[in-house]
């Protein structure tokens, strides 16, 4: 049974890094890549910072995930500071290189009158308005598309164009 050579949860695209060749004197070289890409991010993300400690809630055994960081955007929405924040991930291919993949989390300064932040969440969104509303969608649609867009400049953006019954997949380069 084959499968496919990549895992991403969230991207829209198969965005490749590290597809080095094997290096005798280096193995895959994955230090010098991860390095590469924190460079790379940070030129391209207004607000990235380099974190190898979060955990991904979608990383599966056969694909395991390092922490690159993330960035955030932010607005105030009735009267509380929301944020939303995008982590980013380097998931290892199956066979080989790895591509980059994100995951999204919302806070705010809810202050003391809440317990626990879903409780926060689950309360600010029952109360907003029509426009408050499509202010906090826009916001979570902006940060992708920034996000999108810088891995797009420091990778190979690949589309997944079909697979097969014993579960392998056919790749090709995505043009726009």
């Amino acid at each position: 049974m084959g499968t496919s050579n990549f895992h991403t949860a969230n991207a829209d695209k198969t965005y490749v890094v590290c597809d080095y060749e094997w290096d005798d004197d280096n193995g895959w070289m994955w230090e010098e890549c991860k390095e590469n890409l924190l460079s790379d991010l940070i030129v391209h993300l207004r607000t990235f910072t380099a974190d190898k400690d979060i955990k991904s809630e979608d990383e599966l055994r056969s694909f395991p995930t390092i922490s690159l960081g993330s960035t955030y955007q932010s607005v105030v929405l009735m009267d509380v500071g929301v944020t939303i924040t995008a982590n980013i991930f380097m998931r290892s291919g199956y066979y080989e290189a790895a591509c980059l993949d994100w995951e999204l989390n919302i806070e705010g300064s809810a202050g003391d009158n809440y317990c626990s932040m879903e409780a926060f969440i689950e309360d600010l969104l029952s109360h907003l308005e029509g426009n408050e509303k499509e202010e906090l969608r826009a916001l979570e649609t902006n940060l992708i598309t920034e996000v999108e867009k810088a891995f797009a400049k420091v990778s190979t953006p690949y589309n997944l164009i079909g697979s097969a019954s014993n579960g392998e997949a056919f790749y090709g380069k995505a043009t726009s």
